[in-house]
């Protein structure tokens, strides 16, 4: 799984697979679209307004934005921003 953060619209993308065709998105909750494949089956996620969901100190240090790399950075156990 490739994740990436943009900073300047505060939004993390979640790419679970790459090399399928994208065929349409749906908002599932309020800031979170999932994005769907040609064959229906879920290819990336994206969120809106992500500092109110993650440590945005700890996306800074390792989430790279799209062009910065040429791939996002694999991840796991992203921590869940304090309340």
């Amino acid at each position: 799984m490739k994740v990436q953060y943009f900073e300047d619209s505060d939004s993390v993308m979640m790419t679970f697979r790459e090399g399928t065709k994208y065929d349409e998105s749906e908002g599932i909750f309020e800031g979170f679209v999932v994005d769907f494949d040609d064959a229906g089956r879920p290819m990336g996620l994206d969120l809106e307004d992500a500092s109110k969901v993650f440590s945005v100190d700890w996306l800074r240090q390792h989430v790279y934005e799209k062009q910065n790399l040429k791939t996002g950075s694999v991840i796991r156990d992203a921590p869940v921003k304090d309340k």
